[in-house]
């Protein structure tokens, strides 16, 4: 399969990822996050099957489909919601 649209919820708000390739690596599907939330994608949290979205993690198996809705969270112990450093 190639690339398909995904829908990101972060913070309350939607964002649309027009691009996303289940074949890149999960740390290319973190940096999208980045550009379209701000938040840096070493402070990402994507909740998949089996826990968090890991950096070697194979998109391929975790079966995510076109149009999908997903979340992301950050750590919020070191940033505000709005990705700011305490």
């Amino acid at each position: 399969m190639g690339t398909f649209e995904l829908t990101l919820k972060h913070a309350g708000k939607s964002y649309t990822l027009p691009d996303f390739d289940p074949s890149a690596p999960a740390t290319v599907f973190k940096d999208q996050i980045y550009r379209l939330t701000g938040v840096p994608a070493d402070k990402v949290k994507v909740p998949v099957k089996g826990g968090m979205l890991k950096d070697d993690a194979d998109l391929n198996k975790l079966g995510f489909k076109p149009g999908q809705t997903v979340m992301a969270s950050l750590h919020e112990d070191e940033y505000d919601l709005d990705g700011r450093v305490h």
